[in-house]
């Protein structure tokens, strides 16, 4: 089943509710038997788009994103490094900064954006990684 909106989202104001979830998880193994029944079903509800979190680095997830993405060409994908594993990258944020790029740059429906506007840090308990944190237009910005 493919799912696929050839209309334009309603004006605001309007009747017909859309909604956009602005984070979910269902390159998650727990959607494997259902996902096709899970979009359907948020459809149905009004959910017209979505933003599904992956973790980058992590190939198994990165292919359900694949097929969630084949099922939902309308979702798109943030790709980042989990607070749960950043201990992994602990004095090699450039190392974090790269596999972040290799997963969006394999994942079509992953935009990457122009300009970086923020820093953030994101802490686990065995080390803090430091990275940019990016808004804007969907390119990657000049090296």
């Amino acid at each position: 089943m493919l799912v696929t909106f050839d209309e334009p989202l309603p004006p605001l104001g309007s009747r017909v509710a859309s909604v956009i979830d602005s984070h979910f998880h269902l390159a998650d193994p727990a959607f494997d038997a259902d996902l096709a029944d899970v979009i359907s079903r948020a459809v149905a509800a009004g959910v017209n788009r979505g933003l599904c979190i992956l973790t980058a680095g992590d190939p198994d997830e990165a292919e359900r994103g694949r097929r969630l993405g084949a099922l939902w060409p309308d979702v798109r994908f943030a790709i980042g490094v989990h607070p749960h594993v950043a201990g992994r990258y602990a004095g090699r944020a450039d190392e974090a900064v790269t596999i972040v790029r290799e997963a969006i740059a394999a994942t079509p429906q992953a935009r990457p954006s122009e300009r970086s506007v923020s820093t953030t840090t994101t802490t686990s308990r065995r080390a803090t990684c430091s990275g940019r944190s990016s808004v804007g237009r969907w390119r990657w910005p000049a090296s």
